[in-house]
């Protein structure tokens, strides 16, 4: 077809070919040039009919523009809306449509202009797909995904069958989890799809036990909704009752969190325009009410569709191609005054909203993120979901009412190789006045759980299995104290016939008892739900496991094996990286640290004095020996924990920080301050500076890349940069004081015959070190 235009060009075949990429949506892009040859020959009076017309009708400019505004050159839209509105007869159809594509312009500058502070990303495999993949329902822990896609089943059951209309595969609804690490696991399809009829989700319930869609049949859409009978499987959908449904089309709904109102979409008659919202509330008898209309705050003569009421209970999300549109379907919020009254909607935007339909957009409880689903030109497919974050400035978000409700949500854990009893079921009651506020399974597939709840009241939690309590606890949720999550890890563990539970409800889950504690690099960091750290024997063989708190904490068990080692299990966390120390020692405890060997833990205690042991030389780079005693002198220090070397005079005073083993980043604010202060110190009192850097590793075997004299190399770099930054902050140039000598060094290779000795001796040589002459 291009090679035939370019032979024999055609403006009205260029105009057809336009309009209709223009018609298809992910060929939209395709529109434009052809829409531009399409106006190098327009002519007032058309005859569509006609096989031997080659002119474009004068709609040519419209589409052109149109084509121009969905890839935002604005300039260039309004310049074709305004010559189709100059050239059109007075009664042309379009007219409207282009006056309004000139005011959808002006919104597209001013917003552009005034773009929100925010991160867009795409949620990427296999979430989106080279499809279709919108209608994003995600719960409030954000561990669970309901979606809307029209690409090829796995089973390929679809592969032949496509809507007439559009050319495309009929909607099917999938769920996809996500797992304690974070990933979302490849999308399932639901029971309730039928191959050749469209099924688009449109609401879960909050304790995930209903579920709405949208099916269409004959041309006739309508809302149903359906019950979880298990895990895996949902009852036949029926349809929603009241008047919900009526013979014109209903296209999409929304429970409200605390399930007594359900807003919906239609274009029946009674309303403003064409798609409008409208709700229901649910009656003492557990039935809808009578339809009304949202009102002309919300609803204008365009469209109104995707809402999404917000658990704050005031605010609502929607779209529309009309209000202040920069462009196609925008996202908008509307708040409810104390009078019930809905506020002037306002656009959430540039650049989540586009030139093109943006919608389905699904605000976090606490506002600060969305999904949402999108048609842009550096997507996966025709549509896909993203997910936005605001900046913690960014003044444009709705002031929600945070302090009405609080988050309950967290994680429960089968014992290591079980799985979640079918009936464990997690109930909470108001304890003043014994009224339910939510009852729910754990998600099967990665054991979340989330509950909204009211403020200004105290629940009872009760975890059950069958009619069996297995724990139990009282939640207070102040009245006006702001936005709540209150989070639970909860492990189940064995115990003979019955279950026993560990519940992680603060940071020192296990309570001020004798414990393990990992530590990343990164103090700050969490440790990824879900991890295990194995209990290894002499030969390493797994013998017991224990679960990791978030923080860190860790079961400390007494084995029968004292030679036990330790094997961590972090998503995407070099076990080279951690530390294991153990906590709340007291004098009975016993005195173990743990050195770590391609990735396994090995405990080292404190041996006796007297044992002894010559050493190898080191390298012929660093040039140094040391003997066991030595380096057992070297610890030696002094009461502001400066050490002394006895092989250096004794005016050369040496302040050191000592590492644990493989560590590298964490310097010690303290110490590095009591080091920076004694440097002033002695600047102050002699006038003079002159100070050696040494950074320092063992020869016990390290997985780090790079070995040991990387890890004596980074010890040197943080702690140079560290000291810098503190005696600066002391008003001390570093650049004044002489340094003699920056070096870093790896000592004493630990024989083999050494391997099995119960020396803390590896961790004498990590460590940073300023020797001041």
């Amino acid at each position: 077809m291009k090679e035939l235009l370019k032979e024999r060009p055609n403006a009205n075949i260029s105009y057809k070919l336009g309009r209709s990429y223009l018609n298809y949506g992910d060929q939209r892009g395709r529109a434009l040039p052809h829409l531009k040859n399409a106006v190098k020959d327009v002519k007032k009076i058309y005859d569509p009919f006609s096989s031997d017309f080659k002119s474009a009708p004068i709609e040519a400019y419209y589409y052109l523009a149109n084509a121009f505004h969905l890839r935002t050159e604005i300039d260039s839209a309004e310049f074709y809306y305004k010559k189709f509105l100059d050239e059109a007869s007075k009664k042309q159809y379009l007219k409207p449509m282009a006056t309004r594509g000139i005011e959808m312009c002006a919104t597209a500058r001013k917003l552009i202009a005034n773009p929100v502070d925010v991160v867009i990303t795409p949620l990427g495999t296999p979430i989106n797909s080279t499809f279709s993949d919108y209608t994003p329902l995600v719960a409030f822990d954000e561990n669970t995904l309901y979606f809307t896609s029209r690409r090829v089943r796995p089973d390929q059951s679809n592969e032949s069958s496509f809507e007439s209309q559009t050319g495309l595969h009929f909607e099917d609804i999938y769920v996809s989890y996500k797992t304690q690490q974070g990933d979302w696991l490849e999308p399932e399809l639901l029971n309730i799809n039928i191959v050749d009829q469209h099924s688009s989700v449109v609401s879960v319930s909050v304790d995930r036990e209903l579920l709405y869609l949208y099916r269409a049949f004959e041309g006739n859409g309508n809302l149903y909704q359906c019950k979880a009978i298990s895990a895996d499987e949902w009852s036949t959908p029926e349809m929603v009752g009241s008047d919900v449904n009526t013979e014109a089309n209903e296209y999409y709904a929304n429970i409200a969190p605390s399930g007594e109102r359900l807003f919906f979409v239609s274009d029946r008659k009674g309303g403003y325009g064409g798609k409008d919202i409208w709700f229901v509330r649910k009656l003492p008898t557990g039935e809808w009410a009578e339809a009304i209309n949202a009102g002309p705050a919300i609803n204008t003569e365009y469209d109104e569709d995707v809402p999404y009421f917000h658990p704050d209970d005031r605010t609502m999300y929607f779209s529309s191609n009309g209000h202040a549109s920069m462009g196609g379907y925008d996202i908008f919020y509307s708040q409810l005054n104390d009078e019930g009254v809905w506020s002037t909607p306002k656009n959430i935007g540039y650049p989540i909203n586009t030139t093109d339909d943006d919608h389905s957009y699904i605000a976090t409880p606490n506002g600060k993120k969305g999904y949402y689903a999108s048609r842009t030109n550096s997507g996966t497919g025709n549509l896909d979901i993203y997910i936005v974050e605001y900046s913690p400035d960014e003044e444009s978000l709705p002031i929600l009412d945070l302090a009405s409700f609080a988050v309950l949500k967290g994680w429960i854990f089968p014992a290591p190789g079980d799985s979640l009893p079918s009936d464990l079921k997690i109930f909470i009651v108001d304890e003043k006045t014994g009224e339910s506020k939510g009852e729910a399974k754990p998600v099967k597939r990665n054991g979340s759980f989330v509950f909204i709840i009211p403020s200004g009241s105290t629940y009872n939690i009760n975890f059950k299995i069958g009619t069996e309590s297995i724990y139990s606890e009282k939640v207070e949720v102040p009245k006006d104290q702001t936005y709540q999550e209150l989070n639970r890890e909860i492990f189940l563990a064995p115990k003979g016939s019955s279950v026993a539970v560990i519940a992680a409800l603060k940071d020192e889950a296990l309570g001020d008892v004798l414990k393990w504690r990992i530590q990343l690099a990164n103090s700050t960091d969490l440790i990824p739900l879900g991890s295990v750290v194995y209990y290894l024997d002499e030969n390493q063989n797994i013998v017991d496991s224990v679960f990791v708190s978030k923080d860190g904490y860790f079961e400390y068990k007494p084995l029968m094996n004292e030679n036990y080692a330790l094997l961590p299990k972090l998503k995407n966390i070099d076990n080279s990286e951690l530390d294991i120390l153990l906590v709340n020692s007291t004098e009975d405890s016993p005195e173990l640290s743990m050195t770590e060997s391609n990735s396994i833990f090995y405990a080292v205690s404190d041996g006796s004095d007297s044992e002894e042991a010559s050493q190898d030389d080191t390298s012929d780079s660093q040039n140094e020996s040391s003997t066991l005693d030595e380096a057992k002198n070297e610890l030696n220090t002094t009461k502001d924990g400066a050490a002394k070397n006895t092989e250096q005079k004794e005016e050369d005073e040496q302040l050191l920080i000592r590492f644990n083993f493989n560590v590298v980043s964490t310097i010690p604010q303290k110490e590095i301050e009591a080091i920076a202060l004694e440097l002033k110190k002695e600047y102050e009192e002699s006038g003079k500076l002159q100070i050696e850097l040494i950074g320092s590793a063992s020869h016990l075997r390290t997985s780090r890349k790079g070995g040991n004299e990387e890890l004596a190399r980074l010890r040197l770099i943080n702690g140079k940069a560290a000291l810098t930054r503190e005696l600066a902050n002391l008003g001390l140039d570093i650049n004044k004081i002489s340094t003699i000598e920056e070096k870093s060094s790896v000592h004493v290779p630990i024989p083999e015959e050494f391997a099995g000795f119960t020396y803390k001796l590896p961790t004498y040589y990590q460590y940073f070190k300023v020797v001041l002459h």
